[in-house]
């Protein structure tokens, strides 16, 4: 069965137009793009009431939940660093090479 050319019957609906428009981006172009050695993907389990809480502390804040979690995050290790200590990271082990 052959293919349909149905643009005779859009382009007489919407008028044919030869021209193209400019690709337009929906970033903002103050954003800064991720840095892919400093943020990695989580996903964690917490209660519903709490997620609750931060999605709107988000909404009231003009932020997004991630600033708002980085956040907390942020001041959690802060004051455990405060108490105990830098916290060490641990160095990636290379695995086996077969």
């Amino acid at each position: 069965m052959a293919k349909k050319n149905f643009t005779g019957s859009t382009d007489s609906l919407l008028g044919s137009n030869t021209k193209k428009a400019a690709p337009t981006s929906t970033k903002k172009k103050t954003e800064k793009e991720p840095d892919s050695n400093l943020e990695t993907i989580a996903s964690y389990r917490i209660n519903k009431i709490l997620a609750e809480k931060i999605k709107r502390i988000a909404h009231l804040e003009g932020a997004k939940i991630k600033e708002v979690v980085e956040e907390a995050f942020s001041h959690l290790v802060e004051r455990y660093e405060e108490e105990n200590g830098e916290i060490k990271l641990r160095t990636k082990k290379k695995g086996f090479k077969l």
